[in-house]
């Protein structure tokens, strides 16, 4: 076609064009590389380019003819010419042509799935007439061009977007299959090449279950931190995503040459997990064939667009942004998202599970606790909000009441004399601080009858019917001897019931957390350090589930019984934390006790 140059012209999202292929002849000032602003071709025109593949300015310096007539008679309308081969173009299209030099044009464009993604753009310096069959070819091209690079397009995007979804797959995965945070923080470390090349980026942070990794080049975890905080607020769906970070947020300035881009992740619905990937700040010194301003001048009519006179070329240096995050990644966060809907049904089967095994737990706590009320020849009752719940028989003759049910929703403090109440109070307070603790007080006590004994209390906090409760057994304060031994097997059961697991009889949660406390302080002090082994059965929610629980409990005894015996020979305490979880430590015997612990298996 021998044309002076020709551009293959791509437009980006905000149609914007750059010049990314150029033939032309020898001498010519190269346009490869320009951008040119979308105020260069603007909707009008490209609405245009959609209806007409092919279209051609023969001689930029013609002399338009009117059509005659201008109007359709039949339909009273202005005849369409969008598809005509010779129709007139806008006057300010042929302002811009003249300001470049250029004689004639012929552009074809390139369109797939109804969009115009680019334009082959022919100038000539001088007219050129291009022949009927030589048009006819062009419009082959145009339409063969736009499929073939389509489709190698989506050949490479098909390629990448397959290697993006496999690692999207295996991280996704990594977070589904393990809950423990330690060692999922180690797999994705191990795992950092892949979770950065996921998203082409240089840094990551991963929050999950109140441990934060950061990966790569990333700001600090204070700054990560507070940085999550204002991405949760502004994420839609659990996203959110910018390459311009410094610019919507003032605080990301400090740290925008690490983070001038961030794509944000939430993994749980409450946005306590998530994933940030980091892009660095990328100064970019962006070539434009003019200034892209001068196409908008203002006048005393408003704002309008003008042709560009001049189109030497204008440096732009722009700051404070990294590269955009590509559809292509973008559409791997679904992938990753299931993680959040796994995460999501996963915690609430767990939830579900807990609530299960804890109100199994309480059920059988509160047997124990009445078992060991109604076969005692010892007064017991128990309060919840100071008030009693339950007691039995001994009890109410103590305090003067025929039957133990005439006690029921009265407030104790009723019973008790002024003079004492102010020691009830405080020790009261002293079990809230410390549940584990079995307090005594001694006070003065007003019968139903009217009168006044003194009475001696012990008081240990226990779980009733669901809630924080106080249990306590009574006595005269000077009792025989035979009274004093029951009394004291009485206290001794009742210590044994506040602090064991009901169902394996190892020490409970907050038994163990505390005899392991003072150890490690008695270790600080002595010089010897304190070896901890925590065990987990795997998968127990579904064994209960297949078996029962009664099948999972017999299970856990088991283990239980093998572990005291282990623990026994090396004077390991080992307890139950809660469902499968078991823990034990040794102390007390300077350089060996991690030696004597891992003897136990």
């Amino acid at each position: 076609m021998d044309y002076n140059r020709v551009m293959v012209y791509e437009f980006d999202k905000e149609w914007n064009g750059k010049v990314i292929a150029e033939s032309k002849d020898e001498g010519l000032e190269s346009f490869f590389g320009h951008h040119y602003p979308a105020s260069d071709i603007p909707k009008q025109a490209r609405e245009l380019y959609l209806r007409n593949w092919l279209r051609v300015i023969v001689d930029v310096a013609y002399d338009p003819v009117e059509i005659v007539p201008a109007v359709q008679p039949l339909t009273g309308k202005s005849l369409n010419l969008s598809l005509s081969v010779l129709s007139s173009v806008s006057p300010m299209h042929i302002e811009y042509l003249q300001n470049m030099g250029v004689g004639a044009t012929m552009t074809i464009s390139l369109i797939h799935d109804n969009q115009l993604w680019g334009l082959i753009t022919c100038h000539h310096y001088s007219r050129k007439y291009i022949s009927h069959w030589v048009r006819n070819l062009c419009n082959f091209l145009g339409s063969f061009f736009s499929s073939e690079w389509f489709q190698r397009q989506q050949l490479d995007e098909y390629e990448r977007e397959a290697r993006l979804r496999k690692w999207a797959s295996h991280l996704a995965s990594i977070f589904v299959g393990d809950n423990n945070p330690i060692r999922l923080m180690d797999q994705l470390k191990q795992e950092e090449s892949n979770l950065l090349n996921l998203m082409s980026a240089t840094g990551a942070a991963v929050c999950y279950q109140e441990k934060l990794l950061l990966l790569g080049e990333t700001p600090t975890e204070a700054q990560v931190e507070q940085l999550a905080q204002w991405l949760a607020e502004q994420s839609l769906d659990h996203v959110y995503q910018t390459s311009s970070l410094s610019v919507v947020l003032d605080l990301a300035k400090s740290y925008k040459e690490l983070a001038s881009g961030v794509l944000y992740l939430a993994l749980s619905p409450g946005h306590e997990n998530f994933i940030m990937w980091f892009r660095p700040e990328q100064v970019q010194v962006v070539h434009w064939a003019g200034d892209p301003a001068k196409a908008v001048i203002q006048g005393d009519d408003g704002i309008r667009l003008s042709p560009r006179k001049s189109f030497e070329k204008w440096r732009q240096v722009v700051e404070s942004t990294a590269l955009s995050w590509s559809d292509q990644e973008l559409r791997m966060l679904p992938e990753l998202k299931s993680i959040v809907m796994r995460h999501t049904e996963e915690q609430l089967r767990q939830a579900q599970y807990l609530a299960m095994h804890n109100s199994a737990i309480v059920r059988k706590n509160e047997q124990r606790y009445i078992q060991l009320m109604e076969a005692s020849s010892v007064p017991f009752f128990t309060l919840t909000n100071r008030a009693f719940v339950y007691a039995n028989s001994q009890a109410a003759r103590l305090l003067g009441e025929v039957a133990a049910k005439t006690l029921m929703g009265r407030p104790f403090m009723s019973f008790v004399h002024d003079s004492s109440q102010a020691e009830f109070e405080a020790q009261f307070q002293e079990l809230v601080q410390d549940p584990l603790n079995i307090t005594t007080v001694i006070g003065r006590i007003n019968k139903s009858d009217g009168q006044m004994i003194v009475l001696e209390f012990m008081l240990v906090s226990v779980v009733y019917g669901g809630e924080i409760s106080i249990m306590a057994i009574a006595r005269e304060y000077q009792t025989d001897a035979n009274m004093e031994n029951v009394y004291s097997d009485m206290l001794t059961q009742l210590q044994s019931l506040t602090t064991t697991d009901p169902l394996t009889e190892l020490p409970n949660r907050q038994a163990f957390y505390k005899e392991l406390a003072d150890d490690v302080r008695e270790g600080a002090e002595r010089g010897y350090s304190v070896a901890l082994l925590m065990v987990d059965m795997d998968d127990l929610r579904i064994y209960n589930a297949l078996q029962g629980f009664n099948v999972g409990d017999s299970c856990l005894q088991y283990i239980a019984d093998l572990l005291s015996v282990m623990g026994r020979q090396g004077e390991v305490v080992a307890g139950r934390l809660e469902g499968g979880t078991f823990v034990l430590y040794k102390a007390k015997q300077a350089g060996k006790n991690r030696a004597v612990l891992e003897k136990c298996f």
